[in-house]
């Protein structure tokens, strides 16, 4: 019996191999390569837009370099495009979106939300002892 069962057992792996293997995908053609690599340049070139300008807003302070905003825009695109193969292509209309905010609320995180009330001296306003 237990030689029976062995038999079943391998010829269940060769057939769960043999489907594993018509699952495996060609290799990309030199034209499939080309497209691949002009999407990460683009999603990358995104990513140095965003991360750069926000690295200089929002933490000033830690000096980030432009090789370091690039190793995280490498990072990243390669990311991006591993799960959404389409790259930032239909992220377009957010991309402007999320850069022009920046643009408009950057400069002034660091300014007082609300206007500072004058303080009102007593005694006239001219400062001197009454």
């Amino acid at each position: 019996m237990s030689e029976h069962l062995g038999e079943a057992l391998d010829e269940e792996a060769a057939a769960l191999l043999s489907e594993a293997e018509s699952l495996e995908t060609p290799p990309p053609s030199p034209t499939e390569q080309a497209e691949q690599a002009a999407q990460a340049a683009e999603t990358k070139q995104a990513l140095v837009m965003v991360i750069g300008p926000a690295f200089s807003l929002l933490a000033p302070a830690w000096n980030v370099q432009d090789q370091e905003v690039d190793a995280l825009s490498d990072a990243y695109a390669a990311l991006i495009d591993k799960y959404w193969p389409g790259g930032l292509q239909g992220f377009g209309v957010e991309i402007n979106a999320l850069l022009i905010t920046l643009a408009v609320f950057g400069p002034r995180l660091k300014m007082p939300r609300k206007l500072e009330k004058p303080v009102e001296q007593e005694g006239g306003g001219d400062g001197a002892p009454s």
